[in-house]
């Protein structure tokens, strides 16, 4: 052996044990942030000394995010975003736009016919009885069962949430993990003033919908709100139960929301 080949043998068989013992001494379902971190630093080491690590990675919750930005700012106004990250976010509400669109009749999906502030074509409510600062929706989609509030997030690589409902990332390239702000504070000010427009007795389904192709999540189950791919956003609502409200119902609550909507 030469040097190299005898600290490639040794880091290798010290790899595989830490991540063997990893896998049995921890729960699957909780992220460790830092042994994790180890882990992906070893398998970098590993793979610039030509060694593939592939079929002993378990660094099962790894993601790789663009770097969108929410459409507003934590004080709740649409906060100033560069073309490519709006062009990006765009992208992904107009894949969620597509599935929405095929919707059985008994659905309205409210129209994007809003001029905002950065772009064009949103939903953007304001009820000034209730509060002064409007709020841009993604979709709206009104049916039997009430008002489908969704988010949208065009994250594209892996999405894990752990047990204490924080989103977690790992960039492409790089090994330190960094937390993605959880979209339930912004879907929450949507729902508040959604209640306030329709009243308090209409149900409300908060869903946040992950729109990029090739998206994996892991800890759907830790979330509080439904997170769920685009391409089982259709099933989702489709198949949403109970259902309470008639068709003049879902009219009624259309024109109610389209009244509420403003220009900037």
């Amino acid at each position: 052996y030469t040097a190299r080949e005898a600290f490639r043998l040794v880091f290798t068989t010290k790899y595989m044990n830490f991540s063997r013992c990893y896998r049995q001494a921890f729960d699957p379902n909780i992220i460790h942030i830092h042994i994790i971190n180890t882990l992906n630093g070893m398998e970098m080491i590993l793979h610039n000394l030509g060694c593939d690590c592939s079929a002993t990675n378990t660094s099962t919750v790894t993601m790789t995010l663009n770097s969108s930005e929410n459409h507003e700012s934590t004080n709740g106004e649409p906060a100033k975003r560069n073309p490519d990250v709006n062009n990006w976010g765009k992208a992904g509400e107009d894949a969620v736009d597509y599935v929405l669109k095929w919707l059985p009749d008994m659905f309205c999906v409210i129209e994007k016919d809003c001029v905002g502030k950065y772009s064009d074509n949103i939903i953007l409510l304001e009820n000034l009885s209730f509060c002064d600062e409007a709020q841009e929706f993604d979709h709206l989609v009104i049916g039997p069962q009430g008002i489908f509030n969704i988010e949208t997030k065009n994250y594209a690589g892996k999405l894990a949430i752990d047990k204490a409902g924080n989103w977690l990332r790992l960039k492409k390239g790089e090994t330190e993990w960094v937390a993605e702000e959880n979209p339930a504070q912004q879907v929450f000010r949507h729902r508040v003033l959604l209640q306030s427009i329709v009243g308090y007795q209409i149900p409300i389904i908060d869903v946040i919908c992950l729109s990029h192709p090739s998206i994996l999540i892991a800890g759907q189950e830790n979330s509080r709100i439904p997170v769920i791919k685009k391409d089982l956003l259709a099933d989702f609502i489709v198949n949403y139960r109970p259902a309470v409200l008639t068709s003049d119902h879902v009219a009624l609550l259309e024109h109610q929301i389209n009244n509420c909507k403003i220009s900037k």
